[in-house]
């Protein structure tokens, strides 16, 4: 039984840490199979996410000589102005990964204003890592045997200093008056002898 409980342990605790890992290293498709595009609410695909640091946001779009398309990360000012410059980042693979790597706001436009314009935007708050992202497992605890009889009972050794200077014990030898009286002890076959019936 107590086994038996030890490998269910081993496997909750094992289930819990993949789940805690898949958690830090989700991967969020911005736009999801919409993308990076034009005319596409970007608020509205990220309301209730909960993104943390850890996470990577990915976003697809087309990325050729004809397009236009970009991805440029900035600060509040230029989020509120419609201003690419100054950045913190400019994106132009049509592929573009980018580690939440530090807790906080983070904001993304396309560089062109007219599209800005266009909600072509996209503002995330970044969480701190998951509380158990960098602990590990701990291991399933070892079987009990509380209650189980043990085969051979073993007993403490005594303290080294309360054994220090004393000899060995060796029970006392016994004395003649302590000797039971036999038939063939003179003494006793004396007193017999003294016996008012004799």
């Amino acid at each position: 039984m107590a086994m038996g409980m030890a490998g269910v342990l081993f496997v909750v605790g094992s289930l819990l840490s993949f789940v805690v890992a898949c958690q830090a290293t989700k991967v969020y498709t911005v736009g999801d199979e919409a993308g990076w595009t034009l005319g596409y609410d970007y608020h509205k695909w990220a309301a209730g996410k909960k993104f943390h640091v850890g996470n990577t946001l990915v976003f697809n779009y087309i990325h050729n000589e004809m397009s236009i398309l970009n991805v440029v990360r900035v600060n509040i000012t230029a989020y509120a102005k419609c201003v690419s410059h100054p950045n913190m980042g400019l994106y132009e693979s049509g592929s573009d990964k980018i580690v939440l790597s530090a807790p906080g706001h983070m904001w993304f436009i396309f560089r062109t204003p007219d599209h800005y314009e266009s909600d072509m935007k996209l503002k995330i708050n970044v969480r701190k890592p998951h509380p158990n992202k960098h602990k590990t497992p701990s291991p399933a605890p070892a079987p009990t045997t509380e209650g189980i009889p043990s085969s051979s009972p073993t007993s403490a050794p005594a303290p080294a200093h309360a054994t220090e200077g004393i000899p060995p014990y060796s029970p006392p030898a016994s004395s003649p008056a302590s000797t039971p009286a036999s038939a063939s002890n003179p003494i006793f076959l004396k007193r017999l002898t003294w016996l008012p019936w004799h």
